[in-house]
């Protein structure tokens, strides 16, 4: 019997609350189980080297997200930990990761990974401007079934952004419209971490002064989540008509469910590039106050319900997006058995 090969997975952002982060978890780890990968523990992108290494893994797994854009301090993080796997093994692999906008002195540092995957077309064709043959797979959460349920409610629901003046538009857009619910994407951290976790230690703190804080935004962001990845997904399949979506992972989950969107823009080409793969580059945005005219007087579900062609490319999207994860897991399993 083949020995299961024992991974650590770094950059573990769903630790942080955050559903989309949670999906790209559980994502993850079921398609890496899958090609014979086990994810033994599950680090931050600022663990230590000595910490990733005493873990004693056959293999390093950086899941890259969005991280790896513009001179920031998660693309350094990133591209040093492919320089110490390249000189101190084991093998590492950057998964699920956009490319965007590098410092050139980043290149040399990524050459270190065994395998980079992309993450969008984008991307791929970044990595091949400094010298490095990417590979393909679009995000994991693309790769997630929901179970069947039956829509009862037609609300409008409006997500939260990762820059904070859009997410503004968007709480005050929610506030405006008839119908409108604003969800955001944030979560509960993972629970089992310890009482002095450092992301739960900071949920509790933020809801705690949510409370009492006097800006509504404020207070929207952590007063009105639904703590539970499950319960999130029941929520949206149940009650919403139309979600108005300021997050990547928020448009991900919209094509999971079959939901009816439009996407306003985030810090890098991330969603542009995913929907001009999927074939829904018109439903892009150019930001929150766009969406007020389209949604004037209509129930959510009339807003812009999606066409049969719509709905036959997301299942063609959904359907390769699973075929490359498991071919890129099998990929990596194959580079370190062999």
């Amino acid at each position: 019997m083949t020995r299961t090969l024992r991974a650590v997975l770094v950059n573990d952002t769903a630790a942080k609350g955050h559903h989309g982060c949670a999906l790209v978890n559980r994502q993850l780890a079921e398609l890496a189980r899958e090609a014979g990968i086990g994810i033994a523990h599950t680090l931050p992108l600022t663990a230590s080297w000595e910490t990733i290494k005493g873990e004693a893994p056959d293999l390093i797994v950086v899941n890259g997200e969005g991280t790896l854009h513009h001179d920031t301090k998660g693309a350094h993080a990133i591209a040093a930990l492919g320089a110490k796997a390249q000189a101190a093994g084991p093998p590492a692999f950057l998964i699920n990761t956009i490319c965007q906008d590098l410092p050139p002195s980043l290149g040399e540092g990524l050459k270190g990974y065994t395998c980079v995957f992309a993450r969008d077309r984008y991307s791929q064709q970044s990595f091949a401007e400094h010298g490095m043959t990417a590979g393909y797979a679009p995000d994991l959460t693309l790769t997630y079934r929901a179970p069947d349920r039956e829509r009862r409610g037609d609300t409008l629901f409006i997500t939260d952004s990762s820059m904070g003046a859009e997410t503004t538009a968007l709480f005050r857009l929610s506030e405006t419209l008839p119908g409108a619910r604003f969800l955001p994407l944030r979560s509960r951290p993972p629970e089992g971490r310890g009482l002095l976790d450092r992301e739960a230690l900071r949920y509790r703190v933020r809801t705690t002064l949510a409370r009492i804080h006097p800006d509504p935004v404020y207070r929207a962001r952590y007063l009105e989540i639904v703590e539970d990845f499950d319960d999130f997904i029941g929520l949206l399949q149940t009650e919403a008509g139309f979600l108005l979506a300021g997050r990547f992972h928020a448009v991900c989950i919209a094509l999971d469910l079959g939901l009816p969107f439009f996407a306003v823009p985030p810090n890098s080409w991330k969603v542009e590039a995913l929907l001009e793969e999927v074939g829904l580059s018109h439903r892009l945005l150019p930001g929150a106050e766009a969406f007020a005219e389209k949604a004037a007087g209509l129930p959510p579900s009339q807003i812009a319900p999606f066409t049969k062609e719509e709905r036959a490319a997301i299942a063609r999207f959904k359907q390769m997006a699973l075929s490359e994860n498991r071919a890129m897991f099998q990929q990596i399993a194959d580079a370190v058995r062999h």
